[in-house]
C-alpha cells in the first residue's frame, strides 16, 4: 500500500529519457501536492523494474483501491510516445487545481490517455497542448459500469490534434456503446480555440450539445 505525500518536488530530467511518477498496485493512495513536472521524455516503453508497466510521464496502474491524489500539480513541457503524458490504467485518480500544459503527445492518443477506471479533474486547466486524437482520449472499451470521467470547473485553451479538427478536447472510442452516452461529464467547463475551433461542434455549428456517436468532442 502507498500512503506517502510528496511536497514541492521539481520532477525533471537532467538528460535522456524517463519519466516522472509511477503510481501502481492495491491500496495505493499516495499524494502529490504542489509538485512540477517539465523536461521529461517519456518513451512508453516497458520498465523491467515497473513489473513490465510503460513509463510515462504520469503512469497510474491499479484497481478501484489505487487511488492518487494530485493538488496544484503542474505538469508542462513534456514529450512522449505511446501512451501520452498522463497515461491510467483502471484506478480512480483526483486531481485539483492542477495545470497540463504545453506538452508534445503527438505520437500518442491522447495528452491524458486513460483505459478504464475512474477520474475527477476540478479547477484545472489544459492549454497548448498536443496530441495525436484527443487532449483526453478514453479507451472505454471493457470498461465498468462504474467507470466514468469527471471535468468540472476545468479550462481547455488552444489544444491541438494531429487532425486539426477532432479531438480538440476529447475523444472516447466505445465501439460497443454505439448509441450511447460517453461516460465523460463536462460541468461548468470552459473551451477554448481548441485546433482552432470554439464550442460548440465543428461539424454543426447550430448544434449545442458534444457529439454522441461520433466518438469525439
Amino acid at each position: 500500500s502507498g500512503l506517502g505525500t510528496f511536497h514541492g518536488a521539481l520532477i525533471t530530467s537532467m538528460q535522456g529519457s524517463g519519466g516522472g511518477i509511477m503510481v501502481s498496485g492495491t491500496d495505493n493512495q499516495t499524494a502529490f501536492v504542489d509538485c512540477d513536472l517539465t523536461t521529461l521524455y517519456a518513451t512508453g516503453n516497458a520498465h523491467d523494474q515497473a513489473g513490465g508497466l510503460p513509463v510515462c510521464v504520469v503512469g497510474i496502474f491499479g484497481d478501484s483501491t489505487t487511488r492518487p491524489t494530485f493538488h496544484d500539480v503542474d505538469i508542462y513541457g513534456n514529450d512522449s510516445a505511446q501512451f501520452g503524458i498522463i497515461y491510467q490504467e483502471n484506478a480512480d485518480s483526483t486531481w485539483s487545481f492542477c495545470e497540463v500544459t504545453e506538452n508534445d503527445s503527438r505520437a500518442a492518443d491522447g495528452t491524458i490517455h486513460a483505459a478504464g477506471g475512474k477520474g475527477t479533474f476540478t479547477d484545472c486547466i489544459f492549454a497548448d497542448n498536443e496530441s495525436g486524437r484527443g487532449t483526453f482520449y478514453w479507451d472505454a472499451e471493457g470498461s465498468l459500469a462504474s467507470d466514468e470521467f469527471r471535468f468540472l470547473n476545468s479550462c481547455f485553451i488552444k489544444n491541438y490534434t494531429i487532425t486539426n479538427l477532432y479531438g480538440g478536447v476529447a475523444w472516447v472510442d466505445h465501439a460497443s456503446a454505439a448509441g450511447g452516452q460517453p461516460k465523460v461529464m463536462f460541468s461548468g467547463c470552459g473551451f477554448v480555440g481548441n485546433n482552432d475551433l470554439d464550442f460548440p461542434n465543428p461539424t454543426d455549428p447550430e448544434d449545442s450539445m458534444l457529439e454522441t456517436e461520433a466518438d469525439y468532442a
